[in-house]
């Protein structure tokens, strides 16, 4: 294995007990990544149909490529499950983004099917 091969991590984080400002000296940058964990369950389905995508067009002999892609996509399910569970906490504490997470979950369907 070379330093740049891929290596599925294996993270489960407990939001039990997690803070909407979990970062006190910095509420905007508490808020910021709290925005990015709303936008990251739309985003990484996509990203990972978008690989299925590539992989398909990949020749047969490029099984590295293709382990690769494989990778990248359990690691993009896992941060969908971390980002799931995290927003579970923003939900209780009021954001109320569901409409924002359906317009965006649009857009990219509509970039798969439009766009390809």
């Amino acid at each position: 294995m070379s330093d740049m091969d891929l290596q599925l991590r294996k993270v489960d984080i407990d939001f039990s007990d997690a803070k909407i400002h979990w970062n006190p000296a910095g509420p905007e940058f508490s808020h910021l990544f709290n925005a990015f964990s709303i936008l990251a369950p739309s985003l990484e389905p996509f990203l990972i149909k978008t690989m299925r995508q590539f992989k398909e067009r990949l020749p047969e002999s490029a099984e590295q490529l293709r382990r690769d892609v494989d990778l990248f996509n359990s690691q993009e399910g896992r941060h969908y499950r971390m980002h799931m569970k995290f927003n579970k906490v923003l939900y209780a504490a009021g954001y109320d983004t569901a409409q924002s997470e359906a317009n965006l979950k649009a857009d990219y369907e509509r970039f798969l099917t439009r766009r390809g």
